[in-house]
């Protein structure tokens, strides 16, 4: 990871194990942390409905447009072989998914007004997690894979393949650019 966030590719990279720390702890750590925290205060058994991005709440459908935003950007940066820019792009949304949205919601895992609030909440970080692991797989595969297959072992609500490598590129929700601002 540090390799790909620390400059474009092709320029010479100064090696530093301090930086290295920083790079693992931005990324890695971060998003095993959190996962580990749906692991944890994840409803148990949440019935599989639709997401209505429209009739969640606001912190949901600010976390899925954002979601869709770094989809589409990512996309672009790999196209166009900038490939640190998509780096980056996503190490902002594990902080964001992190240190917003799960700080932001974690009443909601952990002492839930209703089991349905508890079942969306955890539907939507599902479905955050499902569609990160396709992002972040050609930059870290075996982290990824590691996500994929224990999201695979822990729900049945999306249709897994036998390896987040062979899943197609994820799809960008509709955006809602007021929530983004």
């Amino acid at each position: 990871w540090y390799f790909y966030t620390i400059n474009p590719p092709g320029e010479t990279k100064r090696f530093s194990e301090k930086y290295l720390l920083k790079a693992l702890n931005k990324l890695s750590l971060l998003i095993l942390n959190s996962f580990i925290f749906y692991q944890i205060y994840k409803a148990k058994n949440v019935s599989c409905f639709t997401l209505r991005v429209s009739r969640l709440k606001v912190l949901d459908q600010w976390v899925l447009d954002r979601l869709s935003e770094v989809i589409n950007s990512v996309e672009k940066d790999m196209d166009n072989y900038e490939v640190d820019r998509a780096a980056r792009t996503v190490e902002e949304f594990i902080s964001d998914l992190s240190r917003w949205y799960i700080r932001r919601s974690r009443r909601r895992f952990q002492k839930p007004e209703s089991k349905k609030d508890l079942e969306e909440a955890s539907l939507v970080l599902a479905t955050v997690f499902c569609k990160l692991t396709k992002i972040i797989a050609p930059f870290t595969p075996f982290l990824a894979e590691t996500i994929y297959q224990a999201l695979k072992k822990q729900t049945a609500l999306f249709k897994f393949r036998e390896s987040v490598h062979l899943e197609n590129w994820p799809i960008a929700y509709a955006q809602n650019q007021k929530l983004l601002k």
